[in-house]
């Protein structure tokens, strides 16, 4: 371990605890005892503790998921400020600055930053099984990367890597073929990106293994993993370092400004799949960053953006489609990413001067250049998306479409939650909350029944109807799981959670019916975890218990129906691990760990509402194998 990382204050105790104070009471901006490896306040909260090191230049331990995220280790990462920035941290009131910079031209990937230190457990939320969180290996070099474990040391100078050199980690020629072919079979609707016949065409004659490497790379980390050759699927990793480094490299304004976007936008769902949480927030910082710089957030705007380093005009409709839909992806991906790892999100929606995307069926299909798009007012919200939706209502509105008010929506409940100025005694605050309660039930009554119901939809649709009900669910939870305050009475916020955390198992038992593999979609699973928790603590505590634990008078009063609830996200977590190892096996164990929990910390997360929903959530150790399936009784 570096001798830089303090892990106890025994050399010089007196010096080091006036001076150290730990992240999060930094962030509370309180005082803290700095003890370590955890800090009495933190104890008392049940939360995990990671510190700035005392000496210059040092990287402070954190636990990966829960501490990262207000871990200010990263703001010197950080640089600049501009329009359609990254907006601010739980706990920052917006000091934090709004994009990634380029990295080093010299970059060095080291020992991983995931390795456990069993000789210094971090503290953590008590569990009835024993079990404690393990602290985590930090970074010894830049932490844009976590290894790969094909990947021992790589050093590359980006003066001198020629095309020649990025060309021998690529597999023979038909094999990338056969890669691009499944991403567009199996990703493309999760990754709208590319114009199908224009990209299998450039792939077919070679010229974007020299012309756009980074593409290709970051297409065949994503679609390694279902390729029936064992010897591909060992690639997975190399090409994921690979166009990870090449994307480092690549500046404000790219050369290529549409692929290098597309690649961020792989790399980002790659990263999510294998749970680098890190590497995908910090490669959507820079992606969004470079789509500002090149203006592609206002490509629809009434009047033109004076850039300094205008980006080549587009050649034909469907690469200014193209650019688009990377706008809205990214947009998407960071919805989605950031809400359960308790971050606002990170692109305002409010900066965004762009139509919604053409239909597929358009887009892929249409030789000639399609009729215009009914325009809709700027910004997009989900007021202007709703009252477009409710003027037109007999066109037929791309699944997209309703998507994106979806997640529209999630933006502004999470972006609710975590204001500074969040207080539930403040009647701004109230009406705000009011005005997001009559979205969510407006969205959910203009959305037609073809695009909630899978009765009512197209089957080439259902993959969509699926998705838009998780995340329909996922809003209903955020909005309504309240804090609870003393003297407040009692209403019926909590019962709509459950009621909608249900819902999603539901949904999953309908998709099931005709195939799993509806459900497997990078996207949907945070929102099932998150309603898994829902689920969690209403079996663990059920309604109208007392707090000292589950059932009235101590006797078990769980609705067996609600354990074959949480039996199915469970179930549908394996399969997602079949298909995406990292993220389905990191959302099942961190149900398990939620579902071992002592009851005091359960309890603390009902009364603490959304808030204490996302963010108390720890490194989840490792659960017995004998525990594999088990749901307490």
């Amino acid at each position: 371990m570096n001798s830089n990382f303090p892990m106890s204050t025994n050399a010089n105790p007196g010096t080091l605890r006036n001076k150290v104070v730990c992240a999060a009471c930094r962030a509370r901006k309180k005082k803290c005892d700095g003890e370590q490896p955890s800090c009495s306040s933190c104890r008392k909260r049940n939360e995990q503790c990671s510190y700035f090191p005392p000496t210059a230049g040092s990287m402070p331990l954190f636990g990966w998921d829960q501490s990262f995220p207000t871990n200010p280790f990263f703001l010197p990462l950080l640089d600049g400020a501009g329009d359609g920035a990254i907006t601010s941290l739980p706990g920052y009131d917006g000091f934090l600055p709004d994009y990634v910079p380029n990295p080093a031209p010299q970059i060095v990937l080291g020992d991983s930053w995931m390795t456990p230190l069993p000789a210094t457990p971090r503290a953590s939320a008590p569990l009835s099984s024993g079990h404690e969180v393990q602290a985590l290996q930090a970074p010894t070099t830049y932490p844009f990367f976590d290894q790969g474990p094909d990947v021992a040391t790589l050093e590359m100078s980006t003066s001198t890597k020629t095309n020649t050199e990025s060309a021998n980690l690529f597999p023979a020629h038909h094999h990338i073929v056969q890669l691009v072919d499944l991403f567009f079979d199996r990703y493309h609707d999760y990754l709208p990106l590319l114009h199908r016949q224009t990209f299998t065409q450039a792939v077919s004659t070679e010229g974007l293994i020299t012309t756009s490497p980074l593409l290709l790379y970051s297409i065949m980390a994503i679609t390694a993993q279902t390729h029936p050759d064992p010897a591909i699927r060992s690639q997975r990793n190399k090409w994921f370092e690979k166009a990870k480094v090449l994307y480092a490299a690549t500046g404000h304004a790219p050369k290529q400004p549409l692929e290098t976007l597309q690649a961020a936008a792989c790399i980002l769902l790659h990263a999510l799949i294998v749970s680098e949480y890190s590497t995908a927030w910090l490669v959507l910082g820079m992606a969004w960053r470079q789509a500002v710089a090149m203006g592609f957030h206002r490509i629809d705007a009434a009047s033109p953006l004076n850039l300094t380093d205008p980006p080549p005009s587009a050649t034909d409709w469907r690469e200014l489609e193209q650019r688009r839909r990377i706008v809205w992806v990214l947009f998407m991906l960071d919805r989605s990413m950031c809400f359960p790892i308790g971050l606002t999100h990170a692109i305002d929606a409010r900066k965004l001067r762009i139509h919604l995307p053409l239909s597929d069926d358009v887009f892929q299909n249409v030789d000639q250049p399609p009729p215009p798009a009914e325009p809709i007012r700027h910004p997009p919200t989900v007021s202007t998306l709703l009252g477009h939706f409710e003027s037109h209502p007999t066109i037929d509105v791309p699944r997209t479409h309703y998507l994106l008010l979806a997640y529209l929506l999630l933006g502004a409940i999470v972006e609710h939650m975590y204001s500074p100025e969040y207080d539930l005694h403040d009647a701004a605050h109230e009406s705000e909350r009011a005005a997001l309660e009559h979205d969510l039930a407006q969205t959910r009554l203009v959305l037609p029944r073809s695009a909630t119901d899978l009765s009512a939809a197209s089957y080439a649709t259902f993959k969509h109807v699926v998705w838009l009900n998780i995340v329909m669910n996922l809003n209903t939870v955020l909005l309504f799981h309240r804090p609870s305050l003393p003297n407040a009475g009692s209403d019926n916020s909590w019962q709509l959670c459950v009621a909608a955390a249900r819902n999603v198992a539901r949904v999953i038992r309908e998709a099931s019916r005709v195939s799993t593999e509806l459900l497997i979609n990078p996207h949907v699973a945070a929102p099932i975890f998150t309603c898994g928790r829902i689920l969690v603590v209403e079996y663990l505590i059920p309604s109208g218990a007392p707090h000292a634990g589950p059932g009235l008078n101590g006797v078990k009063t769980s609705d067996p129906e609600l354990r074959a609830d949480l039996e199915v996200m469970l179930l549908i977590f394996d399969r997602l691990g079949e298909a995406f190892e990292g993220v389905g096996r990191k959302f099942r164990l961190g149900l398990l760990y939620h579902l071992r929990q002592e009851l005091s910390c359960v309890q603390a997360i009902k009364d603490g509402g959304s808030r204490e929903l996302l963010t108390t959530c720890g490194k989840w150790p490792a659960i017995p194998s004998g525990d594999a399936r088990g749901i307490p009784d």
